[in-house]
């Protein structure tokens, strides 16, 4: 399904608001302005050196700024989570609204355990209609393909309740309530 520009638009903003969790005065958004980019298949089609060399204008009329690499590296993870998510979920198109694969926890984990920032992202986008140039995928990418599978499966399977969560209700048990409480921020798979 083709979205319209301001649904494109739309979705960016969540992806950014809601996912990424950008603040409103954060640079990147600064970046995008200042470049006009307002939708994700904008970040999508830049090449790695045109990412590489963008730049911002703390406001209107003020001078050019060099973009810290922290920031500029949040669009190269974009583009390498969306090649991921076309390959691992086997997509097309990846719908950013779509909550069951694009949200919080998934690009956190994305960018702390998947995310290769040695990694040509442009490289690992097939087109379903072209063979591949590579006989077959290593074994090895099919094992943490499938791992990372049964993984983000085994996540959505923990309910997250805050009933699980008991009150403290006497300091003499402290110590006791302290680890409980532990325990349930890891099993219900926050990071602390």
């Amino acid at each position: 399904m083709i979205k319209t520009r301001e649904a494109q638009k739309k979705a960016f903003d969540h992806l950014l608001t809601n996912v990424i969790q950008l603040d409103k005065d954060d640079i990147l958004r600064k970046v995008l302005s200042t470049h006009a980019i307002t939708t994700i298949s904008q970040v999508l089609i830049m090449k790695s050196d045109s990412i590489d060399g963008l730049d911002y204008r703390e406001q209107d009329g003020a001078e050019l700024q060099h973009t810290p690499a922290h920031v500029i590296a949040v669009l190269h993870i974009l583009k390498a989570w969306n090649a991921h998510l076309l390959q691992t979920l086997q997509l097309n198109i990846v719908d950013w609204e779509d909550e069951s694969y694009v949200n919080p926890e998934d690009y956190m984990e994305f960018c702390l355990n998947i995310f290769n920032p040695d990694m040509d992202t442009g490289s690992v986008i097939q087109s379903p209609s072209k063979p591949s140039s590579n006989p077959s995928p290593s074994p090895s990418s099919n094992v943490k393909v499938k791992k990372a599978d049964l993984a983000h499966e085994f996540r959505k399977g923990v309910k997250r309740d805050k009933s699980h969560y008991t009150v403290l209700k006497d300091e003499k048990q402290w110590d006791e309530w302290k680890r409980q409480t532990i325990a349930t921020i890891y099993a219900h798979w926050h990071i602390i």
